[in-house]
């Protein structure tokens, strides 16, 4: 039995920003093996990812929270 991806989308490259003032830092968890430096995001010539028919993509980012979003989301959660 063999596979074939039937590309709809080739070159796929999403770019995420969080706000400095709600997030103090960020990780991007999995997918390190297909991460871009900023200088590569631009550039057509740098292979991205391809989607497939059917398919989707998730992008999990492990956050921390800037000190005055912490205090708020805690007295909201109080």
């Amino acid at each position: 039995m063999s596979g074939t991806l039937q590309s709809i989308a080739e070159d796929v490259k999403i770019q995420v920003e969080f706000n400095p003032d709600t997030v103090k830092e960020y990780r991007l968890i999995g997918y390190q093996n297909r991460q871009l430096r900023d200088e590569d995001f631009n550039n057509d010539k740098v292979d991205a990812g391809e989607i497939g028919a059917g398919h989707t993509v998730t992008a999990l980012y492990e956050i921390t929270l800037a000190g005055d979003q912490v205090k708020s989301m805690t007295s909201a959660t109080s």
